[in-house]
């Protein structure tokens, strides 16, 4: 007999409540096994099985990670290759516009013939702008995160590009992004015209410098460090140290160091005095000492005077303390801007610090903006106007040179000289240059490598039939070049060779006689300043080129569409290879999904038959405990005189 019929001497009621107890727990494995058939699940509630349902938890918990990182990457992948199309697109416009320059760069055609090609290439601009603002639901596909606004709009014959260059990035697997989109720049050039300063504006340092702003911008390891002077040593924790000054008061309140100081020469380094003849200074648990140019090997003389800490240039460094502390001559003056048709004179008078300079400059209505550079130690000015052209030039002072603003000739590219029209070569051979001593020098300008002035400067002076008489230079302060030959007496020439209209474009096509050195001085090359290698810009000198009939600009644009494919084309690259990536990650995910659903059955899935054999042992005991009950409760005190 099973222990729930056991009898003893107890009352109706007690006897009544072992009954309905006994009962309640078979209903309840009854039901707990007719929920697991009908649900096919053995863990329904968490108290089913405690140690099951948290580890069923986790598991779903990554599955709807995985779940949502799935559906990033599936945006993400329709948004690439809708960019692709666009691009695919572009490229086909690209070619009509190969076709078009290659057949009318033939004598054959006039300036009729050519008028009305540039009527289709006026239209193949637009369609170009078009593609170019393609949106992706509600977001403009290559303006960046500027997703809301409206990426290329038209000014007048040329085009602002209004977005920015930073890629969307979406979440693809815990802790790795990925980019989703391609901006304007990398797509089209858009923002690739600037004139980079070449000059280092190495500030000085105060105690308001922060510390993570030395070392070019990398910072300052944080940790102690070790001083010994005087037969003491202290040790000096700085990991919580923000800007110099917080470094220099905790050095003089050691009992090793009696100064501390910012170099009054320099200014871009730290001297500290021990209490004695000799101060040495280590490392304790960072890169500390290291990174302020105080770490020393051994004890060295007091007072020591640091290394070069080399301030970043930031939006807070005052104008006073640039160029080693000299400032620009100061007041700074006023700078020309010039952007297509536009220009402006930025009065840079009231600026104190490097970021008045920054927002006066991009305040100033020309579509360009000014930013500190990528190494942290001058300015850049980068326009976003497609097709124009930028220059930069003093307007009464000299802050332009000294911001290092004002272009060399050597470092202007070959299609910005002869005010546009730039350096026209042939492939293979373009100019002989022959020698008073009879040596002849044959120079290729090929466009793939030789982009500069001082490129061609460099190819002439390194050529391997150059006996080393012949130098190219430029004429100091000019935009002229220089061949000074000194073989001998005689006569000194450049000529074409195949057709080519290198020699000429630089100004150097001439025969020059003297006794030696031979002097050969170039005409004026007319540096036109910088624009972006965009498809627009080529379009836009296209079409201006078949307006004003010229074949020597024509020819001189075929190189220029080439690059501008090949940004397309590089674009279209990079998109493949993010679809191919966002593709293994999502088939990572798939092969994760089912391995966690095979993990997640075995932890929750019931036994059918298992689970069967139970409801029927329980309804076959639920069944005896009823009818046992229902004997039980007819026996009376007489069933037993």
């Amino acid at each position: 007999m099973p222990d729930f019929l056991g009898f003893d001497r107890v009352t109706s009621n007690s006897r009544e409540l072992r009954f309905n107890l006994d009962r309640r727990r078979i209903e309840a494995r009854l039901y707990r096994a007719q929920r697991e058939i009908s649900s096919g699940k053995r863990v329904n509630v968490p108290s089913d099985d405690p140690v099951a349902a948290g580890r069923a938890f986790a598991i779903e918990r990554i599955r709807e990670d995985n779940k949502q990182f799935v559906r990033n990457i599936q945006f993400g992948t329709n948004r690439l290759q809708i960019s692709d199309e666009s691009l695919g697109d572009v490229n086909q416009i690209a070619n009509r516009a190969l076709e078009i320059l290659l057949q009318q760069s033939q004598s054959t055609f006039d300036r009729t013939t050519r008028a009305q090609a540039a009527i289709e290439v006026d239209r193949l601009f637009d369609e170009a702008v078009s593609i170019a603002n393609r949106k992706f639901g509600d977001e403009f596909l290559f303006a960046g995160q500027n997703v809301s606004v409206q990426p290329f709009q038209g000014v007048g014959e040329f085009v602002r590009y209004l977005g920015n260059d930073v890629e969307l990035r979406t979440r693809i697997a815990n802790g790795t992004d990925a980019a989703v989109s391609i901006t304007g720049r990398g797509a089209f050039g858009a923002l690739s015209a600037q004139v980079t300063g070449d000059v280092n504006l190495d500030p000085n340092m105060d105690g308001a410098t922060k510390l993570a702003d030395l070392s070019g911008g990398r910072g300052v390891g944080r940790g102690s460090i070790r001083v010994t002077s005087g037969g003491v040593t202290s040790i000096i924790d700085l990991s919580d140290a923000d800007d110099v000054q917080d470094v220099l008061d905790r050095l003089v309140a050691s009992a090793a160091v009696a100064a501390a100081v910012v170099d009054p020469v320099t200014g871009d380094r730290l001297v500290v005095t021990g209490v004695g003849a000799t101060v040495q200074i280590e490392e304790v648990d960072s890169t500390t000492a290291t990174d302020l140019g105080i770490r020393t090997v051994g004890a060295v003389a007091s007072p020591l005077t640091g290394l070069d800490v080399n301030p970043a240039v930031t939006g807070k460094t005052a104008v006073a303390n640039l160029l080693n502390g000299a400032g620009l001559t100061g007041p700074p003056t006023a700078i020309t801007i010039t952007n297509g048709n536009d220009t402006a004179v930025v009065d840079l008078s009231a600026a104190t610090t490097f970021e008045d300079i920054l927002n006066t400059i991009n305040s100033a209505g020309v579509n360009v903006f000014a930013r500190i550079n990528a190494t942290a130690d001058g300015i850049d000015v980068v326009s976003n106007l497609q097709g124009a052209r930028l220059t930069i030039s003093e307007a009464g002072g000299t802050t332009a040179a000294e911001l290092g603003l004002l272009l060399d000739i050597s470092e202007q590219e070959l299609n910005d000289l002869n005010n546009g029209l730039g350096v026209v070569t042939v492939p293979g051979l373009d100019f002989r240059i022959t020698l008073a001593a009879g040596t002849t020098i044959d120079i290729d300008i090929d466009p793939s490598t030789v982009r500069t002035v001082q490129d061609v400067l460099d190819l002439i002076n390194n050529d391997p039939e150059n006996p080393g008489t012949l130098v190219a230079d430029f004429v100091p302060g000019t935009n002229q070049l220089r061949l000074t030959d000194a073989s001998g007496p005689g006569t000194l020439s450049v000529t074409p060779l195949n057709g080519s209209f290198a020699a000429q474009n630089l100004g150097i096509q001439q025969t020059v006689a003297g006794g030696g050195p031979i002097v050969l001085t170039g005409t004026d090359l007319s540096p036109a300043g910088v624009r972006t290698e965009s498809l627009f810009t080529v379009l836009n000198e296209l079409r201006n080129a078949l307006r004003a009939n010229s074949s020597q600009r024509l020819s001189a644009l075929g190189d220029d569409l080439q690059r501008a494919q090949d940004l397309l084309n590089e674009a279209r690259a990079e998109i493949g290879g993010r679809v191919r990536r966002l593709d293994q990650t999502r088939s990572r995910h798939d092969e994760e999904e089912a391995r966690l659903a095979v993990l997640l059955s075995d932890l929750t899935d019931v036994d059918a038959a298992e689970a069967i054999t139970r409801l029927q042992q329980d309804q076959t005991l639920l069944e005896a405990t009823l009818r046992s009950t229902a004997i039980i409760a007819r026996t009376s005190l007489f069933d037993y005189i």
